[in-house]
């Protein structure tokens, strides 16, 4: 059942998460078809916004965050959510609508390689037009590193990552086995390995 909340309209639920479309959307099917009747374009762009948002609150549920709804707007798209994530969690929920832009993008492109002719079904060539020119020109805008878009938050991942990587390195380096450790320079080596790997853990 419809429901109306100022401008927005609520149009159904995934997963208990409301989906809600506010009246500035039409305007956006419009921008992108040049203010052509096109609509399988319309359509598909609405799809990529939609799984745009659905990939980051997969990754909000996969963290176990808390998944309060989604917007569909004149402006894109909004996955609103609530919790405490880490640092590398919330760029990880940053790169997860572009993520999933790409799943939709992929297959796309391959069906457009064997479709591609004059003959094409208009309907099928404005969807496979969105899911891939207009999809890609938005994982491009999506990207840039400014807010509000997702790149601000989700090009640290890497970075992130990246230390991670080297502190486990260094860790593996310090760690030898128990059973290799005897009274000596080896056990002492072993036990600040121990009491470092236990002061991380506290922090």
């Amino acid at each position: 059942m419809l429901s109306f909340q100022r401008g927005f309209v609520q149009l159904f639920r995934v997963r208990g998460v409301p989906v809600r479309a506010h009246w500035t959307v039409p305007l956006l099917c419009l921008l992108f078809s040049g203010f052509r009747v096109r609509p399988g374009l319309w359509v598909g762009i609405l799809v990529v916004i939609l799984a745009h948002e659905l990939g980051h609150a997969f990754l909000v549920h996969r963290y176990g965050l808390v998944n309060l709804g989604i917007d569909l707007t004149g402006f894109g798209g909004l996955c609103r959510w609530a919790g405490t994530p880490t640092p590398m969690q919330r760029a990880a929920v940053a790169w997860g609508g572009v993520l999933a832009q790409l799943v939709i993008l992929a297959p796309a492109a391959a069906i457009g390689l064997l479709l591609a002719g004059p003959g094409l079904n208009p309907l099928l060539a404005g969807l496979l037009e969105a899911f891939t020119q207009a999809n890609a020109f938005l994982i491009v805008i999506n990207l840039i590193p400014i807010r509000p878009l997702d790149g601000r938050e989700a090009w640290p991942w890497f970075k992130m990552a990246y230390a991670r990587f080297r502190r486990r390195r260094e860790w593996k380096r310090k760690l030898v086995r128990p059973e290799d450790a005897e009274d000596g320079p080896l056990a002492q080596t072993l036990q600040q390995a121990l009491d470092e790997a236990k002061r991380r853990n506290l922090h």
